[in-house]
């Protein structure tokens, strides 16, 4: 402000120069005289000052949006971490059988049998209570182990 105010009105006081930055930083350059943007042109330190000021503000601007999308990036990279649906190809094999295995060696019912019993329960979830009733004759510690 103090270099230019006295060459220029856009930045006599420090309301116009708040108005003129603002202008610069949307990507405009104060238009004087009868061509456009003509008092950029013939002085070099104002013209210097325009380009690293813009030059200053792209940058500031695009360190914003890469900070945001890297945040969200996190977000989703920890919630893909914590769900334990996602694993990875051998671990899913493997769970699969350990889970079918456990199931014949403890009287578990079959998948597909529990999963057609539960279609009318609204809940996501069931507990001892809810498997007593669907299965009464279920041993009480291969339901313990079950929902274990």
């Amino acid at each position: 402000m103090a270099q230019f105010s006295g060459r220029r009105d856009d930045f006599a006081t420090p309301l116009s120069t708040f108005e003129t930055l603002y202008d610069m930083m949307l990507g405009s350059l104060p238009e004087s005289g009868d061509i456009p943007s003509q008092f950029w042109s013939y002085d070099p330190l104002i013209l210097i000052f325009a380009v690293a000021y813009n030059f200053f503000v792209f940058f500031i601007m695009l360190n914003f949006i890469i900070a945001i999308i890297v945040e969200a990036y996190m977000k989703v990279v920890e919630e893909i971490q914590n769900n334990e649906a996602e694993q990875e190809f051998f671990t899913d094999c493997f769970s699969v059988v350990l889970v079918h295995t456990k199931g014949l060696l403890r009287g578990w019912p079959a998948h597909g049998n529990l999963m057609e019993s539960m279609k009318g329960t609204i809940k996501n979830s069931v507990g001892y209570a809810e498997l007593r009733k669907l299965y009464p004759a279920w041993r009480a510690a291969s339901l313990r182990s079950f929902l274990e």
